[in-house]
């Protein structure tokens, strides 16, 4: 008799103690789902109801976001099928996680600004910001992988914001010192132990998960934010996000940062389903007052977990 895969048990156990009760159970079924595919128009080429309406009429059901007014639930036809229209082809559309469009809405850039990505690829936020700044700025986006580099090349020329973002290959620690202090907004998407994307009958997902994993990623995770508070200018913003669950690449690292003074996190307004507010202590550990101010996103039908944090640096 075949047996069905589970996910670890300490992870589990870890996810009973930081779900609220009462919707441990729906959270906990989201990691035996199979997730639509999402997307959002490309606003800089096409608005989201004329994309809408041309993949209507190529026969795809297509459900608005009501927290996302470019963001879109694929309802009815395949993911290949989506990949297979003219929209697509023509980069009027990214496929794009619901919940992953959420960072660059909080960072809020806006034209004219300098903008740094620092861990961009496969470029789906990189895009999204190019977007909403209309071409008008420079986007800085760096990538340590050469694979996912490529990625993110391919998908900001067929976005059609090559020219509005400048694409460094290698970590964006190697910025400093030149250009500390010169952006006006810093996107820190950080590496992480994915737990957010976990799936039950797909072991590839979390079979390499362990508290040693997610002990390592916030190591890396601590470095990554104080060069992005080094590379922001005071009064600048960065915006710090993951995949994953753990408080121990959330929020304390966030806790790293608060302690010394050198930024105030500001509150997380953008509230998709899903969304409480960070946790305020976890093993005994009491953080910061101003914590619960960041997101958790917690998983659902259509939304993959995220954690979401809004800082200021301080001026000097």
């Amino acid at each position: 008799m075949e047996r069905h895969p589970e996910l670890p048990a300490e992870f589990l156990d870890r996810l009973a103690r930081l779900v609220p009760a009462e919707r441990l159970a729906d959270v906990r079924a989201t990691f035996d789902l199979e997730r639509p595919t999402t997307f959002r128009a490309n606003v800089a080429r096409r608005a989201p109801d004329d994309v809408r309406r041309e993949l209507e009429a190529a026969g795809l059901g297509i459900e608005p976001v009501a927290w996302c007014p470019f963001a879109f639930v694929l309802r009815a036809g395949t993911d290949a099928d989506l990949r297979a229209t003219a929209a697509y082809r023509a980069g009027e559309l990214c496929v794009q996680g619901l919940a992953s469009m959420v960072p660059p809405m909080v960072l809020d850039p806006r034209p004219g600004e300098a903008v740094l990505d620092m861990c961009a690829a496969p470029g789906g936020k990189t895009t999204q910001m190019a977007a909403a700044m209309g071409g008008r700025g420079t986007i800085v986006a760096c990538d340590a992988s050469p694979v996912r580099f490529e990625k993110l090349k391919a998908l900001v020329r067929l976005q059609g914001c090559a020219d509005a973002c400048e694409l460094v290959r290698g970590g964006a620690k190697r910025l400093l010192p030149a250009r500390a202090a010169s952006f006006d907004r810093v996107l820190l998407d950080a590496p992480c132990s994915s737990e957010g994307r976990f799936r039950t009958d797909r072991p590839e997902t979390w079979r390499g998960w362990s508290p040693a994993v997610v002990a390592k990623r916030a190591a890396l995770q601590r470095e990554l934010l104080a060069a992005a508070l080094e590379l922001v200018r005071p009064g600048g913003t960065v915006v710090y996000s993951t995949c994953t669950l753990s408080p121990e690449e959330n929020e304390e690292v966030l806790q790293t940062v608060l302690a010394t003074g050198a930024a105030e996190l500001l509150p997380v307004d953008l509230a998709p389903p899903g969304a409480v507010p960070a946790v305020a202590q976890w093993e005994g550990r009491t953080f910061h007052s101003t914590t619960p101010r960041a997101a958790r996103l917690l998983p659902t039908p259509d939304t993959e977990a995220f954690f979401v944090a809004r800082l200021r640096r301080r001026e000097a």
